[in-house]
């Protein structure tokens, strides 16, 4: 690559930012610019962008090699490889600004073919990058405050009236109509006591992660479920699939079963203990905070 063309791989970048085309746009852009297959991965190593669906499969292989050596503690550029019998590896640089990591640019390599001036290109993509995450992360953060708000106010009984409720339920896409199972998710020490943090930043950047596990084990599940976060503690509200009282309840334990297991892998303090407690089934949004 040329200077020339590293000026021109920043303004085309950025010209999508402006224009809002998102990250698949800036994958693709910066794959046929470099010649190689791009991923755009969160700060957990999930899949945000692909610029070659035909290779997402590989992504599987290089999220588990990624957790084995535990990239995340260095944040550093550095090269992983995937497959030493085909040559290929991976070279993965943070998208940060300053301290702060908001994902990781992927860039798959064949046999080492990436040169200096590449990886020169990939930073300059990166830099542009984070402007794009810090976007996404802005828009998602005030609608996760909605959304928390929403249903704080369920829990606590305070909405204005049923019309009220079921308006501000379409907003997020949630039917009140239905019967509705709370889930209450809290971190333990073995003798019960919650888990304290160093600040509330720290606070909410762990139940945040929480919830991602949560939404992740959830998706093989169910799509009828709400996630949010009620002081220290995540909260989810399911719409049971199943009808009587006795089979929500065996739902509802299932569905527990299957998530303990998930967010106890991500605890970082392994002393730690997942709790979750299950409401009874509430016919009526208004038994919520009872149940709560």
């Amino acid at each position: 690559m040329t200077t020339q063309t590293g000026e021109t791989l920043y303004h085309i970048l950025l010209n999508l930012v402006l224009k809002e085309k998102g990250l698949d746009a800036m994958a693709t852009a910066f794959s046929e610019i470099i010649g190689s297959t791009v991923f755009l991965l969160d700060r957990e190593f999930n899949l945000f962008a692909c610029s070659d669906e035909s290779t997402a499969h590989l992504f599987k292989a290089l999220k588990t090699k990624l957790i084995e050596d535990l990239f995340a503690i260095n944040n550093q550029a550095t090269i992983v490889e995937l497959d030493h019998e085909l040559g290929l590896s991976c070279f993965l640089l943070p998208i940060q600004v300053g301290t702060t990591i908001y994902g990781y640019l992927c860039i798959l390599d064949h046999r080492r073919k990436l040169h200096a001036l590449d990886v020169t290109a990939a930073e300059q993509a990166a830099l542009v990058m984070a402007l794009d995450f810090q976007k996404r992360m802005a828009v998602e953060e005030i609608e996760r405050r909605y959304l928390n708000d929403f249903v704080r106010d369920l829990l606590e009984g305070r909405m204005e009236s049923r019309s009220n409720a079921l308006h501000r339920g379409t907003i997020y896409k949630w039917d009140l109509t239905k019967p509705q199972v709370l889930f209450v998710i809290k971190l333990v020490t073995p003798l019960g006591q919650g888990i304290s943090h160093a600040s509330i930043q720290a606070k909410m950047h762990y139940l945040q992660k929480l919830e991602k596990v949560i939404r992740n084990a959830m998706s093989s599940h169910s799509n009828r479920y709400l996630v949010a976060h009620l002081g220290d503690v995540n909260v989810m509200l399911l719409i049971p699939k199943t009808e009587t009282t006795a089979s929500i309840k065996e739902e509802s334990i299932q569905v527990a079963r299957h998530l303990i297991p998930q967010l106890q892998k991500v605890i970082e303090n392994q002393d730690m203990v997942v709790k979750i407690g299950i409401s009874r089934v509430c016919y009526d949004f208004f038994e919520l905070p009872t149940a709560f």
